[in-house]
């Protein structure tokens, strides 16, 4: 079997092993550059895919390729920059493998595409262009889990090559779980590896400054400022809803933006079709491109970013506050952090030693907000109204309005799952309708829910805004 039919036959079979986006991020444009008697060599595009697969795909790797080829006990990755050392005349190197005539390479489909020009190349500005990037935020100090790898692996590989692996980057996620640091430090390696113009604002920040244009009659360049960025990096676009003229001016932006190759990244608190009365073409658009969510961080990423800060700190926990900590302050990183400052100052200043008792007794605040709140029938469906941008007095009344029956469905469904009320409480519960009513509505969105990624999503979101768990 020839290194090009092996790899593909990898490929294959690694697909149907892991996520479609982890396989797209990881494996996509790699290719054998070299098979030696017990090690195949491995071509990659960025360090980024030559660290990972390295350590979190090694094992799926060899296996995957000793079906075929039993001898082989290693791999190693090699970056596709022409660099490699050819030792073998007859080996192929990593050049003559990937990199084919008349400057066209080949995906994995086989599929043949222009190689993009190197970034210093690709017309990038030599200032920060007013980034409004805060130098704080790195790489290295985001600490990555389950939670969060797809979205820091996909702004690894933006921030390596802008404008070429994912445009635009789509990430999501609930308050305070890392998007912004994310974002920040997506743009903090693109202005300082490219020299690229810059740009991080807030949606609602966007809005307010358009507002200010237009009354100024300065609209034009205010676009102008805009479509001459390298990179624009825009956070909570979940503020575009019911912003019309935002919507329009921000659709040309990204328009004229993405034709000319240049890097758009985005983040929300919830997923685009999420988004109320956000338009279909902006909407279309966001899901072009690459999506990743980040959920709520696990006990073991939480002690991972209580040692990590810590760390940087200076400052010591023992092993059974830091266990402590994470078990009870888990909602968002947000939180944890801010109890790690608060724990730190206080203990400088009364230069002690931390205990267990003083620890629980200074952030009891928090860990109260991190228990389960009390939950009524109220609280949810004022919940699910404000999600779905209607009034609660909507899924009350018993008149059959449209934008009302998939909010009333999921109330209901999470009456049931949350407050197990019976279908008789339930109908009593949204204005007095018929346990059959309850009972059809929660089945139906049970069924949804096995398959629909995009009601998950919206359950998922609608439960963090008045519960913890």
């Amino acid at each position: 079997m020839r290194p090009e039919e092996l790899w593909q036959t990898v490929l294959g079979e690694i697909e149907l092993s892991i996520s479609k986006a982890s396989f797209t991020t990881w494996f996509k444009n790699t290719s054998i550059c070299e098979i030696n008697q017990n090690e195949i060599k491995i071509a990659v595009p960025n360090i980024f895919a030559k660290e990972w697969l390295e350590k979190k795909y090694r094992g799926i790797i060899i296996s995957t390729i000793r079906k075929h080829h039993p001898e082989i006990n290693s791999i190693s990755c090699h970056l596709n920059n022409g660099n490699n050392d050819k030792k073998n005349a007859g080996s192929k190197s990593v050049d003559s493998v990937v990199i084919k005539n008349n400057n066209q390479s080949l995906d994995l489909s086989g599929s043949k595409k222009t190689a993009p020009a190197p970034a210093q190349n690709r017309g990038y500005g030599e200032s920060a262009f007013y980034s409004n990037l805060n130098p704080k935020y790195h790489f290295d100090t985001y600490v990555v889990g389950s939670n969060n790898e797809l979205a820091y692996a996909a702004c690894k590989s933006v921030a390596e090559d802008p404008g070429v692996n994912y445009n635009p980057l789509f990430i999501y996620g609930g308050v305070g779980l890392g998007k912004t640091h994310l974002l920040q430090a997506t743009g903090n390696f693109i202005e300082n590896k490219h020299k690229a113009r810059v740009k991080y604002i807030g949606m609602e920040r966007f809005a307010n400054e358009l507002i200010d244009s237009i009354q100024a009659s300065k609209a034009k360049e205010f676009k102008n400022k805009y479509i001459q960025l390298d990179v624009l990096i825009i956070d909570d676009a979940q503020f575009l809803s019911k912003k019309e003229k935002t919507q329009e001016e921000f659709f040309h932006v990204f328009e004229s933006l993405y034709q000319h190759g240049k890097q758009i990244i985005i983040s929300s608190d919830r997923p685009p079709k999420s988004i109320p009365t956000l338009e279909d073409r902006l909407r279309s658009r966001f899901e072009g491109g690459m999506m990743a969510d980040i959920s709520k961080p696990d006990m073991e990423t939480r002690i991972a970013i209580i040692e990590k800060k810590i760390q940087e700190k200076n400052f010591y926990l023992d092993r059974q506050i830091i266990n402590y900590l994470a078990e009870n302050i888990y909602h968002n990183v947000r939180e944890l952090e801010g109890a790690l400052n608060k724990i730190i100052v206080t203990y400088q200043l009364r230069n002690a030693e931390p205990s267990i008792k003083g620890i629980a007794d200074l952030v009891e605040d928090l860990i109260s907000s991190n228990r389960q709140k009390n939950i009524t029938p109220q609280k949810i469906i004022e919940a699910v109204a404000e999600f779905f941008d209607i009034k609660a007095s909507d899924i009350y009344e018993k008149g059959r309005k449209k934008q009302a029956i998939r909010p009333r469905q999921v109330a209901i469904h999470l009456l049931r799952k949350d407050l197990s009320l019976s279908f008789p409480e339930i109908g009593q519960s949204i204005g007095g309708r018929d346990h059959s009513t309850a009972m059809y509505a929660n089945k139906k969105i049970i069924k949804e829910l096995d398959s629909n990624k995009i009601l998950q999503d919206q359950v998922k979101f609608i439960r963090e805004k008045y519960m913890i768990y």
